[in-house]
C-alpha cells in the first residue's frame, strides 16, 4: 500500500488486478455540500490537478462523502464545485468580519448550484474564517 498527503488528511493506495484504488477521503465528494472554512480552497484544487496527473484513467476514488467507488469524473465535478465557490465568494463585498447575511448568500448560492441539503451544514461552518482565508490566498485585502 503507497501511502500520500491530501489537503487535510492522508490518502492511500493500492493496486489490484491492474486498478489503482485510491482512499481519497474528503478531497473527492460525490453530490454533496463541502466545507470550506479551512480556506484551502485553491490547494484543494492543486490536489485534484495531482490526482487527474497521477492517477491512471481507470483509478477506482474511495471518497469521504458519497457513492465509492467514483470515477475520474468525479475529480471534474469538485473542481467544478470548487471553482463555483471561489467565484460566488469573489463576488462578496470584503468586510471583516463577514457578515451572517454574506455567508448565507453563499450557502444559498452554493444550495442552487448543487440542489442538495445532504450535508449542508459542513458547507456553513466556520465559513465566517473561511471566506477571509480565501480572499487572502486569492490576493484579496479584507477593508
Amino acid at each position: 500500500m503507497r501511502t500520500a498527503c491530501g489537503p487535510s488528511r492522508p490518502t492511500a493506495s493500492c493496486t489490484r488486478d491492474g486498478v489503482l484504488h485510491a482512499f481519497v477521503g474528503d478531497v473527492i465528494s460525490g453530490g454533496v455540500h463541502s466545507f470550506f472554512g479551512d480556506g484551502h480552497a485553491l490547494h484543494w484544487l492543486e490536489i485534484l490537478d495531482r490526482l487527474e496527473r497521477e492517477c491512471p484513467p481507470d483509478t477506482k476514488f474511495y471518497i469521504g462523502h458519497g457513492d465509492s467507488p467514483a470515477d475520474m469524473a468525479a475529480i471534474g465535478r469538485q473542481r467544478a464545485y470548487i471553482e463555483k465557490f471561489i467565484e460566488i465568494v469573489k463576488k462578496l463585498e470584503r468586510e471583516s468580519p463577514v457578515s451572517q447575511e454574506a455567508q448565507n448568500r453563499v450557502v444559498a448560492a452554493m444550495r442552487e448550484y448543487l440542489p442538495t441539503d445532504d450535508l449542508l451544514f459542513l458547507l456553513g461552518y466556520e465559513l465566517d474564517k473561511g471566506i477571509p482565508r480565501i480572499w487572502e490566498s486569492l490576493g484579496a485585502r479584507v477593508e
